[in-house]
Formats: structure tokens, C-alpha cells, sequence
């Protein structure tokens, strides 16, 4: 029985044969090469996050405390500010209790 699908020793593989292989290697190029780019970029893209994270919260808090009719320049926004940051470190707190098994 003369198959095509049997690879015999006189010929060379096909590119079929060789396409686990290019796969393979492919994907270890790629987790390798996103590896890299996490360890050089990582710090630079977390100090990104954290910087915008903390002029959400500073927008917030200007606009809440100045829907309480607070400005910016007293120290009841001082007062108010310090208040809101101490309410998202008590939700943050249950968040994570509530997170533990």
C-alpha cells in the first residue's frame, strides 16, 4: 500500500513536518520576547499607572468636596480630602477581607 502520508527515509520532510516545531518555537519566542519587555518596561508602566491612579483620586476628591461646596483653599478640603482617603482605605480593607478564603 503506497501512501503519500508516510514520510520515508530517502526524502526529506515536508513543511508539514516541520510546522509543530516552527510553532513551538514561535511561542517560546514571543513568551520570551514579552518576558523582556515586562522586565525592562514593568516598573516604568506600574509608576504610569499609579501617577494616573492618584489624579483620578485627586479629581475625585475635588469634585465631591466641591459638590459639598468645599474649596480647594480651606482647610475644610484639607479635612475632607484626608476624610475620602480614609474611607478607601476602609473599603479597600473589607474588599480584601471579604477576598480572603
Amino acid at each position: 500500500m503506497n501512501s503519500d502520508l508516510v514520510v520515508r527515509s530517502d526524502q526529506p520532510p515536508t513543511f508539514a513536518a516541520w510546522l509543530p516545531g516552527i510553532a513551538l518555537a514561535l511561542a517560546v519566542v514571543l513568551g520570551a520576547w514579552i518576558l523582556i519587555y515586562a522586565l525592562i518596561n514593568g516598573p516604568q508602566m506600574r509608576a504610569a499607572a499609579e501617577s494616573q491612579t492618584a489624579q483620578e483620586v485627586e479629581q475625585e476628591n475635588r469634585e465631591l468636596c466641591g459638590k459639598l461646596g468645599i474649596t480647594a483653599e480651606t482647610q475644610a478640603f484639607v479635612t475632607c480630602t484626608a476624610t475620602l482617603v480614609h474611607v478607601r482605605q476602609r473599603h479597600d480593607e473589607r474588599r480584601n477581607r471579604d477576598l480572603d478564603f
